[in-house]
């Protein structure tokens, strides 16, 4: 039997986002809880993962961000702010300067290619997103270049 509270609690929250509303989210207890970062990273893990969540607007997105305290303001941390910048391209808000800004800060595949994945399989993103490969291919290892190429269908 293994004790599933730490978990529990990522998928009450994940629920929440998901399933409500924005008045609702407020309104809710659930939001008083406090995470710890690594709660935070399942939580948005769980979060992104749902095939719909309701209302994914740029206010439920800013709510959330707020909340959490997942401003790049308040938090560097690598794992929360990709996982954000995965739920800002899901929501389909233009925020590509916010997204560009995090992909291009740090070249590690597992942040890279999945960003550009998303990107390219949304019609507004996707020649932002090859025009903003082109600019920082060069500072990319050879290996995480050619598979991002791959990802965007230009190689």
């Amino acid at each position: 039997n293994y004790n599933t509270t730490v978990y529990d609690t990522c998928k009450k929250h994940a629920d929440l986002w998901a399933e409500k509303s924005t008045a609702d989210i407020k309104a809710s207890d659930v939001i008083k809880q406090e995470l710890t970062s690594i709660q935070k990273i399942e939580f948005l893990s769980q979060l992104i993962g749902k095939e719909k969540i309701e209302d994914l607007t740029a206010e439920k997105v800013d709510l959330l961000t707020l909340t959490y305290g997942f401003s790049k303001e308040v938090t560097e941390n690598a794992e929360i702010r990709f996982r954000l910048m995965r739920l800002i391209i899901k929501a389909r808000l233009t925020r590509f300067d916010e997204i560009f800004e995090f992909a291009n800060s740090n070249f590690r595949m597992k942040f890279v290619r999945p960003v550009y994945r998303d990107l390219a399989g949304w019609d507004v993103g996707k020649p932002l997103a090859i025009a903003n490969y082109n600019k920082v291919k060069d500072q990319m290892m050879k290996v995480c270049a050619s598979a991002v190429s791959k990802d965007l269908g230009i190689n």
